[in-house]
């Protein structure tokens, strides 16, 4: 006959009157009271009178104190014997019953290997930028443009910016550009090679970022022009086992520039990685004068202490001061910033906290390919869900074997075992299959390390030899052990002996439940992984698919063709007279990343430039032979000929850019201006125009990172 709940409370609230009041023996007393109570009663005995002839047992009050001083002597004096037996039981256990502790140890094993690959990549993409020493006070200056219906976010800034805030700004410590002119051909002798890591930047980016030098001093190496700094790996290349300091490299076959020192090969957790570091004063355009240009890539060091929002707040008066006079010289003298923002316009300089870049940029002209902080959250889930099923399916499993433990937990019961003596036995088992796990685990995820650092394009590694890495494995992988044995120590310990050596098993509905609530929770999370993965597959099925605009089957680039100069258009001729050669074309603009990008603002022709009908385009210079070699099709009009002199001065537009000009009908012979380019700095001229006529209309791409509208120019 089993108590009811007012009984047990009962029960419980008399002992503590009664003085038996330490934690873990009360309950074991209770427990052994209600089954000797639940004995009696089942002989016909009331509650009551049950009770208390088991109460004169114990000796009543002093009886009852004398067993839990007993009790409590016993543990302190056997504590370490206690662990000892705990130790070897367990150990004894794991042996006796092999194939369930292989099972138990491999689930866990395997989720616990999947988390540490995914916690090590969190870890690696957390840890961007953090090698520099003054990474915290490093900002970098994003653009924010919108006019008319063209907006863009860039990473990128004006050209004079860096030298004025550092002028005006008293908070603002050094300023530096980066300028990037995509990949370069870099020869020492006769062969070029293509760098894809080359970029120009001024002397003070050495002082605002840390960037150890191995030879050569960092005070004057990017002072000069024509000057050069390169990484160990690039000095190993060009140089092997030489010193390279002070001897020259051939930039796109025409500039020799001095190499001035060589530097560490910059971390992989950084925003940037450069191999070659060309000095910025080299090129005319370090003086661009342009305000409202965005080509270079800023980035200011502030003083200890600054409040960079504080400043945030003051660049937009440094954009009235400096880029209003320019805007007003270029669209009349009735402009002014305050009407340019009131009819929803916009052009704004933000700080971005360098350590932000690599989670929480993805704007254009990048200096690299950042990640997203939605992945970390997403893989971090997805490592608490695999960690979650590996833990239920251990839990699920000890608690499987409840039939079998149960006469073992009844006989150590009647032989005085407390219950705080069972779950400390479980729990020991638990944390010693974890600790097994684990180590498998740990060289689980040391062999799949290689395929997976293939597939993430990441070099990750376990740091076996760091004591930080041992000091966080040790104590998880204790606490998930006591995570995953705490319900099944509780439950296996909770069986009366009585019932037990009766045969009676009925673990009760509370049990039934908790169980049936996990087991449904592992299934659903496995569930939603797998849908997850059929999604992502279908995904990226579609991407490789998908009808884009152009031709990307069959189609081969030569990357670098320029190198060839005048013999370029011979080396196509020569391709073209092979049988196998469809169609060839010449252009450094491609419907692909990593190719030229130019973009420009134009108007219809006959139109003063307004932020009413301003279009931002990019301008790609192609060939005659282009659409017909990517496969382009052509809407409305023709495509360039060279039956045409005039189409020197023409354009092909896509259905996007002609619908911004409002030549939805009949575009073919209108034509668009823009500002043509000044003489001496390399920007535009306010005054000089340029037009260009549309004689063709291609079908529009499908919309993608880099291409909503273009514009064709006969190259």
């Amino acid at each position: 006959m089993n108590l009811s709940s007012d009984h047990i409370d009962y029960i419980t609230k008399d002992l503590n009157y009664r003085g038996i009041v330490a934690e873990g023996v009360q309950d074991e007393m209770i427990d052994h009271i209600c089954s000797a109570i639940e004995t009696e009663m089942e002989s016909g005995m009331r509650f009551m009178d049950a009770y208390y002839k088991v109460l004169h047992a114990f000796g009543h009050n002093s009886g009852l104190r004398e067993t839990q001083n007993q009790i409590l002597k016993t543990e302190n004096k056997t504590v370490k014997l206690m662990l000892k037996n705990y130790m070897t039981i367990a150990l004894r256990n794991l042996r006796k019953h092999s194939f369930y502790t292989f099972i138990n140890v491999m689930g866990l094993a395997v989720g616990i290997a999947s988390c540490l690959l995914i916690v090590l990549y969190i870890t690696n993409e957390l840890d961007y930028d953090n090698h520099h020493k003054a990474a915290s006070r490093i900002y970098r200056i994003d653009t924010e443009v919108k006019f008319g219906a063209n907006h863009l976010h860039m990473a990128t800034s004006a050209g004079p910016l860096a030298e004025t805030l550092k002028a005006d700004y008293p908070e603002v410590e050094n300023a530096g550009r980066f300028w990037s002119r995509g990949s370069m051909l870099i020869k020492r002798n006769d062969q070029n090679i293509k760098e894809n890591d080359v970029v120009l930047a001024d002397s003070s980016i050495l002082n605002i970022f840390t960037i150890p030098f191995l030879q050569g001093n960092p005070k004057i190496a990017l002072n000069e022009p024509n000057s050069m700094i390169i990484s160990q790996r690039t000095a190993d290349k060009y140089f092997p086992g030489e010193n390279p300091v002070g001897q020259s490299l051939i930039v796109e076959n025409k500039d020799s520039y001095k190499i001035t020192g060589v530097y560490e090969n910059m971390p992989a957790t950084s925003h940037f990685k450069f191999d070659i570091i060309l000095s910025l004063v080299s090129d005319q355009c370090h003086k661009d004068p342009q305000w409202l240009s965005s080509n270079f890539v800023t980035y200011v060091l502030l003083k200890p202490g600054t409040d960079y929002k504080s400043l945030n707040s003051k660049l937009p008066a440094m954009v009235d001061k400096y880029a209003g006079p320019q805007a007003r010289a270029a669209f009349g003298d009735d402009f002014t910033m305050e009407k340019f923002r009131a009819t929803g316009n916009k052009l704004d300089w933000t700080l971005r906290p360098m350590k932000d870049i690599h989670l929480h940029s993805d704007l254009t002209a990048e200096l690299d390919v950042n990640s997203d902080i939605t992945y970390i959250y997403l893989f971090g889930a997805i490592a608490l869900f695999i960690l979650a099923i590996a833990c239920i399916n251990f839990m699920n499993l000890s608690t499987a074997r409840s039939a079998n433990r149960a006469k073992e937990v009844g006989v150590r019961k009647v032989m005085g075992s407390l219950r705080s003596h069972l779950v400390r036995q479980f729990l020991t088992e638990s944390i010693l299959l974890s600790v097994f796990s684990f180590s498998v685990a740990i060289i689980l995820g040391w062999l799949i390390l290689p395929f997976f650092n293939e597939l993430s394009g990441k070099q990750l590694f376990i740091p076996f030899a760091t004591g930080s890495f041992w000091l966080v494995v040790i104590p998880t992988a204790i606490l998930i052990g006591i995570l995953a044995g705490v319900y099944p120590s509780f439950f296996l310990s909770a069986f009366k002996p009585i019932n037990v050596l009766k045969g009676n098993m009925a673990l009760g509905m509370k049990s039934g439940l908790v169980r049936s609530s996990l087991v449904v929770f592992q299934f659903s999370i496995s569930i939603l992984l797998i849908i997850c993965t059929i999604a992502v597959n279908r995904q990226l099925g579609f991407i490789q698919n998908k009808k884009i605009g152009f031709n990307k089957d069959q189609v081969i680039v030569i990357k670098d063709a320029y190198g060839m100069g005048t013999q370029l258009q011979s080396f196509k001729e020569e391709i073209l007279k092979d049988s196998r050669v469809l169609s060839g074309t010449i252009s450094g603009f491609l419907p692909v990343s990593g190719t030229n990008r130019n973009d420009n603002s134009h108007w219809p022709e006959g139109k003063q430039p307004t932020g009413d009908n301003l279009v931002a385009l990019q301008c790609w210079r192609i060939d005659y032979d282009y659409l017909k070699t990517l496969g382009m099709n052509i809407k409305d009009g023709r495509d360039f000929s060279n039956e045409f002199p005039s189409d020197s001065s023409a354009v092909i537009l896509n259905e996007a850019a002609v619908k911004m000009f409002g030549y939805e009908k009949d575009p073919i012979g209108k034509k668009i201006s823009r500002f043509a380019a000044g003489a001496s700095s390399g920007g535009f001229d306010p005054n000089k125009f340029e037009s260009f006529r549309i004689v063709g209309v291609v079908s529009r791409p499908l919309k993608t990172h880099f291409q909503e509208k273009l514009i064709f120019e006969d190259f």
